[in-house]
């Protein structure tokens, strides 16, 4: 049900936020980028009550249960192209201590490289990247109180799956909001080191194999060996060793 209040009251957010709340539209990532390029101040954090057409990776479907949170961060750092990913593990890492701080205790909460939160045995939220020249915005989903039927896709949420179903929306935001904002800071002060070790920390499917399907259209299959200190993941394929960045995964310039 969408709302016919302003959820954003009662709620407390770090200064550093700009919130505007929409009561639905069609893609909170699409969202952000419009007013990222009309000129949105860095903290401009849009947070929807439903998305009409919501997009994962690549313009893939992403099913958006309306009792869930939908947001999108406007950013406008200063650094490389080739830094741009790495924005992509400080949110989920974020987003996991949120959701570590939400859920019953000794529910398995995972990292999925690079942009997923896994809780129990299935994924839970999302986390998306767009970027221009001089912006860039992270997308976020969180299933809070109902999955996300897909086809093959196993999800969860964290009212069920996470042992807490008083958990709110709202509640969710907030505590994801103070997490992202602390950690942009320390990523400022000390680098993605500590980032990565947290992402690392947490991170499932090393060495096993897995299979990704590059925005070019070519699948990279075989076994997941580790993270490394740029955050790409490092493949042992039938081919050789295939190191695969955040950037190429998500389709953002290399350089």
């Amino acid at each position: 049900m969408i709302p016919d209040y302003d959820p954003l009251a009662g709620i407390h957010l770090p200064a550093a936020l700009e919130p505007v709340y929409l009561p639905q539209c069609d893609s909170v990532m699409e969202e952000g980028a419009r007013r990222a390029r009309s000129g949105a101040p860095e903290g401009t954090l849009v947070w929807a009550g439903h998305q009409s057409a919501a997009h994962g990776r690549l313009g893939s479907e992403w099913l958006a249960p309306v009792d869930a949170l939908h947001c999108a961060l406007v950013l406008r750092p200063e650094l490389p192209n080739a830094r741009l990913g790495e924005f992509l593990p400080l949110n989920v890492v974020a987003l996991g201590m949120a959701l570590a701080s939400s859920v019953a205790p000794m529910t398995e909460l995972r990292y999925r490289w690079p942009n997923a939160v896994v809780l129990g045995d299935g994924r839970v939220a999302g986390v998306w990247l767009s970027a221009s020249s001089d912006w860039l915005v992270l997308a976020t989903s969180v299933n809070v109180a109902e999955t996300a039927d897909a086809e093959n896709l196993r999800h969860t949420c964290v009212r069920f799956d996470g042992g807490n179903p008083e958990v709110t929306v709202a509640a969710l935001l907030e505590a994801y909001a103070h997490q992202l904002v602390i950690g942009l800071a320390r990523w400022d002060d000390e680098g993605f080191a500590p980032v990565l070790r947290h992402f690392r920390s947490r991170a499932e499917h090393m060495h096993s194999d897995v299979s990704l399907c590059l925005p070019d259209g070519t699948r990279v299959t075989g076994r997941a060996d580790a993270i490394d200190d740029n955050g790409s993941l490092v493949l042992d394929t039938d081919s050789g060793k295939r190191i695969v960045t955040i950037n190429e995964y998500m389709g953002l310039p290399q350089a």
